[in-house]
């Protein structure tokens, strides 16, 4: 579905610069097919989408980023929106929207010290062992 969507949006951007029949006959699909799709409306689904895909945007950017699918998927509920967690997650893909992961500086300050008491203790083992 999508393949055909990006055939027929390159043969709307380019007609004015190529022939119409000679870029389907190029990119395999038909011409009637791509003035069908030139003249049909959007769908019911396609209307939901752009307006969903407007909420996902605003929820996400009002919260700089750190609300991944389940958060908003939450807030677009409590909004009134009905929609699947499903359909945010593969809307916000589309649109390249990742929930920004805070980094865990404890965490790593933890390994550095165990890390650096192993190396004392291994040290100080080994000197005493020299002696």
């Amino acid at each position: 579905f999508e393949k055909t969507e990006v055939i027929y949006g390159f043969i709307r951007d380019h007609r004015d610069q190529f022939p119409v029949t000679k870029m389907c006959q190029v990119l395999a699909v038909s011409r009637s097919g791509f003035y069908d799709w030139l003249d049909r409306e959007p769908s019911q689904r396609e209307i939901e989408n752009k307006k969903l895909k407007l909420e996902i945007a605003k929820i996400y950017w009002q919260h700089s980023g750190r609300y991944g699918s389940p958060r908003i998927h939450r807030q677009l509920v409590k909004e009134g929106h009905n929609c699947n967690i499903k359909r945010v997650v593969r809307l916000m893909k589309l649109m390249g929207l990742r929930a920004i992961q805070k980094r865990c500086l404890s965490r790593k300050l933890s390994h550095l010290v165990k890390n650096f008491f192993e190396y004392y203790s291994c040290i100080s083992s080994f000197k005493s062992s020299a002696v």
